[in-house]
């Protein structure tokens, strides 16, 4: 009984937290810059280091299944569309509204090779979040290769 409390209380905080996010289209969202170029790599701006910090305080060890934290990531980022997936479009868009013109289509392959390993096998219905958790991975991986 407790256990499940704590799931709501969780689930209700982190709507409210990403209550304004979603009230903004992922193309506003993503006027903010969700990527900023800090000690020669592009990494999580200002504007949304308070979003993405708040997933990293409802997940790991004795909180929510730290592998389901990619969907709080993405939808930070603006990365779901409104069933709360992710698709290529939406990564294809975003790279093309974060990223300089000459790492659009290597970031692009990057996050479509991710895609078609784990991404389109994403299972909202899946508690262990074995599939979000593997193309969280892999998309971030693409990070040190973007130098800037």
């Amino acid at each position: 009984m407790m256990k499940k409390y704590i799931v709501v209380v969780l689930t209700v905080a982190s709507l409210i937290l990403f209550a304004n996010v979603r009230s903004q289209s992922n193309e506003e969202l993503w006027k903010e810059g969700s990527l900023s170029c800090q000690d020669g790599l592009f990494q999580t701006n200002d504007f949304f280091k308070p979003r993405l910090g708040a997933c990293f305080s409802f997940y790991g060890p004795g909180k929510q299944n730290p592998d389901c934290i990619y969907f709080c990531l993405a939808k930070g980022f603006g990365l779901l569309n409104e069933n709360g997936v992710p698709t290529m479009d939406i990564y294809d868009r975003w790279v093309e509204a974060t990223f300089s013109k000459n790492y659009q289509e290597f970031t692009k392959t990057w996050i479509k090779d991710c895609w078609e390993k784990f991404g389109n096998k994403i299972e909202l219905e899946d508690p262990t979040c074995k599939m979000a958790n593997e193309y969280n991975k892999c998309t971030w991986n693409v990070q040190p290769n973007l130098k800037c």
